[in-house]
């Protein structure tokens, strides 16, 4: 029953999305409201679970994809409502009789105020891995923020986020997060914008004493993220964005890591990570063929260094990880309202400790109804 009502609960939104307010271009106190849904068929290489007796050898796999998409905005008096959600649902395989979901739903309010905008934004994240329950989580990220005008080329964005993590498996995991950031954003010629942000994060680990044998949520810890990046669109119809970034994070001892990838597929980063080194660098390429054909390509790199007191001890070298992820996107217009998406990932890992080497690749082909 449970699977069911999930996978109607992604179907919705097609009954929604096709709702949308004809007038709101006319009135902009009018609601509205726009959606998609796409479904695709998708081949996985080296398909990693888990079962409860322990890992289980990876295989090659196929995959049904549905991925419903709603957004809604309003203005209400000097407000500006919006509000998005996403289901992601990969359906039965023969690797597993098991489904398993992403939703993430995302509200946010702003207004003029302070010679600026103030902006509060709430966004919710459920993530269930199949046979692999002790890593199922929500998170709730609360983001309040103040947005100015410095000048005619230089925009100031600064805030403060809360971000709640549960297991609800695995309370021991559970760790809570308080952090505040600032961001500068220029404005250059020849349609380029570079950024450049700071965010410093302190968190804190919800286990209780009788947890303490268990692996748990570091008790304390603190991060910092420097991250430079630009966008750039250039001749017209080509556009490249990038960042590279630098973390840091200090914490008790504790857990490292909790599960592996935190969602879509379509990035290797994960927020439950502690006690490390982190950099980051990501190029995002686009432009369209034609009227009708979009061209898209996406790389990734992440390394982490691990400070893994524990390993020291044991006299087994420090665990590193190099991750690498590579997409090329290419959807085609059939219509007004329907495309036609291809896709192919390779995503891998090299790492110090051999149990969490991988390399897979995935192709997709879907189909994306998208009413105008």
């Amino acid at each position: 029953m449970t699977r069911i009502l999930r996978l109607l609960s992604a179907v919705a939104v097609v009954g929604i999305s096709v709702v949308t307010t004809a007038d709101a271009a006319d009135d902009p106190t009018a609601l509205s409201v726009g959606g998609a849904l796409e479904g695709s068929a998708r081949y996985n290489s080296n398909l990693t679970l888990l079962s409860a007796d322990g890992p289980v050898q990876p295989k090659s796999a196929f995959l049904t994809e549905l991925n419903g998409r709603l957004s809604a905005s309003r203005t209400l008096g000097a407000w500006r409502f919006d509000a998005q959600f996403n289901g992601l649902a990969n359906l039965h395989t023969s690797y597993t009789d098991r489904d398993w979901f992403f939703h993430r739903g995302r509200v946010g309010l702003r207004r003029s105020a302070a010679g600026g905008t103030v902006e509060l934004v709430n966004e919710t994240r459920y993530y269930t891995v199949p046979d692999r329950n002790t890593f199922d989580f929500l998170r709730n990220v609360a983001l309040l923020s103040w947005r100015r005008k410095l000048n005619d080329r230089w925009r100031l964005h600064s805030g403060y986020e809360g971000i709640i993590t549960r297991y609800p498996q695995s309370p021991f995991f559970d760790y809570t997060v308080h952090g505040l950031l600032a961001e500068l954003r220029t404005r250059w010629s020849l349609g380029l914008t570079t950024y450049y942000l700071v965010d410093l994060q302190r968190y804190a680990g919800e286990a209780q004493p009788q947890d303490a044998e268990a692996e748990a949520s570091p008790q304390d810890g603190n991060r910092v993220l420097a991250q430079v990046g630009f966008d750039w669109l250039f001749a017209g119809r080509h556009s490249l964005s990038g960042t590279y970034s630098i973390q840091q994070d200090e914490a008790d001892l504790g857990v490292q890591q909790i599960g592996d990838i935190e969602g879509p597929d379509g990035s290797q980063d994960n927020e439950a990570e502690f006690d490390l080194d982190k950099q980051k660098a990501t190029l995002l390429y686009a432009v369209p063929l034609s009227t009708r054909v979009l061209l898209s390509t996406y790389a990734e790199w992440i390394h982490k260094d691990f400070d893994d007191e524990e390993r020291l001890r044991q006299r087994l070298p420090r665990r590193t990880d190099t991750l690498l992820l590579t997409s090329t996107h290419l959807r085609i217009r059939l219509n007004s309202d329907l495309s036609l998406k291809l896709r192919y990932l390779y995503r891998g890992n090299r790492s110090s400790v051999d149990l969490l080497e991988y390399g897979n690749h995935i192709a997709s082909v879907g189909v994306e109804f998208r009413p105008r």
